[in-house]
Order: structure tokens, then C-alpha cells, then sequence
């Protein structure tokens, strides 16, 4: 800890002397694709993606969003305890086999929903046969081939 304390140390007590990692670490810029990926898992993390039982539908095309949204406030107010954290929807996509992703402002309201025991309640208060789908993460790998021979042991 020390030697990170004196690594670039006040212009009163050096010469301007910084060590070359600590000035490296303070001017590095993030390329923008990393940026906006970073951003994207970011805004993932504070999403949840309700799907609905098969052939069912949390709302009909014409039903107003807002409608939808207050339906699911209940249900996360009705859950909700002094213990959980703050619970609000920031957002809402409304996907085309009928499901839903609400964006809460927190990543930890999103944890929280996606505890085992606090799904099966909010999913009892929402009062449709729904399920809250666990987070999935795409990998790509570069320079790894598609196509690989497989021999079976």
C-alpha cells in the first residue's frame, strides 16, 4: 500500500516523478466498442426477463404499457419487505412471443428478484403462469475454430 501512496506523490514533496504504470493507469481510455459492451452488461445486470407459460401472454398487443407496468408494481410492492432493497422498475420491453424484460435502478433489486424463494412470490403476485428467466452470457472466443473433428474415448 505503501509503495502505491508514493508512486506519484504531490509536487511539493517530488520532482513531478510518477512511475510510469501509475500515469499509464491514469490516461487509459476505453476503445468504444469495450465501452458500449461494458455498458450493455452494465444495463443487463439491472434486467429481468419475465416469459410467459407456453401460448400464454402477459398482455394483448393492444393493451396500453403503462397498464402492464402498474400490474407488475403490485406485484414487486406486494413482495417487497424492509429488508429487500428498493424495488422500481426503470424500464420495460414488451418481446414478441409475449414476454417482458423490466429494468429495475439497481442491480441488487434485480438479485434479489432472482432469489429462488423471491421469484415464487412475485410470480404468485403477478397471478399468471410465468417463469423469471436465470441470465445467460454469450462467449466469443477469437481465433478458436468452429469446426472442430471430435473423437468420442
Amino acid at each position: 500500500m505503501a509503495e502505491n501512496d508514493s508512486a506519484c506523490l504531490p509536487p511539493s514533496q517530488s520532482t513531478n516523478a510518477c512511475s510510469y504504470s501509475t500515469v499509464v493507469q491514469q490516461n487509459v481510455q476505453i476503445p468504444a466498442p469495450v465501452s458500449t459492451a461494458l455498458t450493455r452488461a452494465a444495463i443487463k445486470e439491472h434486467q429481468i426477463l419475465f416469459e410467459p407459460a407456453i401460448g400464454r401472454k402477459f398482455y394483448e398487443p393492444n393493451n396500453n404499457s403503462m397498464d402492464i407496468i402498474k400490474k407488475f408494481k403490485q406485484a414487486l410492492s406486494t413482495v417487497q419487505t424492509e429488508d429487500s432493497p428498493n424495488l422500481q422498475i426503470k424500464a420495460s420491453t414488451h418481446l414478441q412471443n409475449g414476454g417482458l424484460i423490466i429494468e429495475l435502478t439497481t442491480a441488487e433489486a434485480a438479485n434479489w428478484i432472482c432469489m429462488p424463494v423471491n421469484r415464487e412470490k412475485i410470480i404468485s403476485a403477478l397471478d399468471l403462469p410465468a417463469t423469471i428467466k436465470e441470465h445467460q452470457f454469450s462467449i466469443i472466443i477469437l481465433f478458436l475454430p468452429s469446426h472442430l473433428k471430435h473423437q468420442r474415448c
